[in-house]
């Protein structure tokens, strides 16, 4: 598993980055982003403002996916520098162990008490991407596919509402001092309260099938791409079998160059309501720490992108 705090990624020749698009990009995230910050505090007594409702109670630990769908197990973890300074795909030197998954002290009792509810919901869904794995092909075969694959998944009687109101709940945990609180009231109180709402149209909230290896929890992260002169920030996190990208901020014009499939619809959907949901889910791969880097094992080490095309990164 990583943790990334604040960095910058860019696809293609550095050389061919203009400065103003560094200054334009730079520019559309807060200072906090920009100066660096610890993304999942895991010091007791930590203090700050609760990332989802605001308030200045005492922090306490919120688990990144929730402890029900399995993130309770001792981990490795491993910043930046540690995948940078691998030698191959086959190992990741360093990190620390960590004991009880992925968390950190992000939000207030009351807030973490809250959202509780939703755990269940987000429980099956992994259930079900876990059992749609198994009965595919070996993963480290899939692995070495120069084609990635879409698979159409549909889940009868469940709760789309609650399901994407406790994804988002973990986006505004990992999202730091963005300010998405702030800045979209409406959405938070909607993952409080469970009331339907219209998802901000300048935030996109996708989701893929995560086959692994590694879990990844990547905080507010500037992409840059060389060849359309374009950026985007974005916030990952990845636990398989689910993973799941916000989009912050962009450039404009700027198409949306990521395969995920869009959930922010399901915020029209009252929490409890009963649906049956088809999706085509994007089958993804974390073998890199770069957030978005959905790519198969053998695209990285072949330089292709997702379809199979040879890549300008």
């Amino acid at each position: 598993m990583t943790e990334t705090s604040p960095w910058m990624l860019i696809r293609g020749s550095e050389a061919e980055v203009k400065t103003e698009l560094i200054n334009a990009a730079l520019q559309a995230a807060p200072a906090a982003i920009r100066d660096g910050q610890s993304l999942l505090p895991r010091t007791r007594g930590t203090s700050g403002r609760c990332r989802l409702c605001g308030s200045s109670d005492p922090l306490t630990i919120e688990h990144v996916p929730p402890r029900s769908s399995g993130n309770a197990h001792r981990i490795r973890m491993h910043d930046v520098r540690d995948w940078l300074e691998r030698e191959s795909l086959d190992e990741l030197p360093g990190g620390s162990i960590e004991q009880g998954g992925i968390w950190g002290y992000t939000l207030c009792a009351a807030c973490n008490s809250g959202t509780g509810r939703l755990s269940d919901s987000y429980r099956r869904w992994a259930a079900i991407a876990a059992k749609l794995l198994a009965e595919l092909r070996p993963i480290s075969e899939m692995n070495q596919d120069h084609q990635s694959k879409l698979l159409g998944v549909q889940i009868e009687k469940t709760q789309p509402g609650a399901f994407v109101r406790q994804v988002m709940s973990l986006m505004f945990s990992i999202s730091g001092d963005w300010g998405l609180r702030d800045n979209y009231p409406e959405l938070a109180q909607a993952v409080l309260d469970g009331s339907a709402c219209t998802f901000p149209t300048d935030l996109f909230l996708g989701m893929v099938l995560c086959a692994g290896p590694m879990a990844l929890a990547c905080g507010p992260s500037l992409i840059i791409d060389a060849k359309s002169q374009t950026w985007r920030w974005v916030v990952v996190l990845a636990y398989p079998p689910l993973a799941f990208e916000l989009e912050l901020a962009r450039s404009l014009p700027a198409p949306r160059p990521t395969p995920a499939c869009g959930i922010g619809d399901f915020f029209e959907v009252p929490e409890r309501a009963i649906a049956t949901v088809d999706l085509s889910l994007p089958l993804a791969f974390t073998n890199t720490a770069f957030p978005g880097d959905w790519r198969t094992r053998a695209q990285i080490e072949l330089g292709l992108d997702l379809d199979g095309s040879q890549s300008d990164r």
